[in-house]
């Protein structure tokens, strides 16, 4: 799926659900491969999302813990632009681990951490050239 249909398909639902961090933890206990980013317009507020290749019509929300500060520091890093973030995405999938973690205080947290990235190889564009002959435009 192509990025700008994988963001659209983000942004409109297209058949994705909400899925809770807990859901998340006990469908997928080794991790989730986050491949695409975008913000859901909620009646309270923005909500920053992922989607996640191991079920692409499902979406959660990052809004606490590790993961909100994941997607920050990505979207800073992409100075702050969320198709720039889905471009990174397309080539270089991560993994991450979730879990639900306790403080000494009791308070619950989410933690998150790397297990595994994907690089793809990035499309190059073949240099094309113009038959002299002919005039048609040829691959190289």
């Amino acid at each position: 799926m192509g990025k700008l249909s994988n963001i659209a398909r983000n942004v409109l639902g297209a058949g994705g659900e909400y899925i809770s961090l807990d859901s998340i933890i006990a469908t997928y206990p080794e991790g989730v491969t986050i491949n695409g980013a975008f913000v859901r317009k909620t009646q309270n507020g923005d909500k920053p999302c992922f989607t996640f290749a191991e079920d692409a019509n499902k979406y959660f929300y990052a809004v606490s813990g590790d993961i909100a500060a994941l997607y920050e520091r990505w979207l800073g890093g992409c100075d702050n632009s969320i198709d720039e973030l889905n471009d990174c995405l397309r080539y270089e999938n991560i993994k991450i681990k979730i879990q639900k973690k306790r403080t000494k205080a009791g308070k619950t947290y989410t933690k998150a951490w790397i297990v595994d990235t994907i690089e793809k190889p990035r499309d190059e564009e073949v240099p094309e050239f113009v038959d002299e002959e002919t005039g048609e435009i040829a691959p190289f």
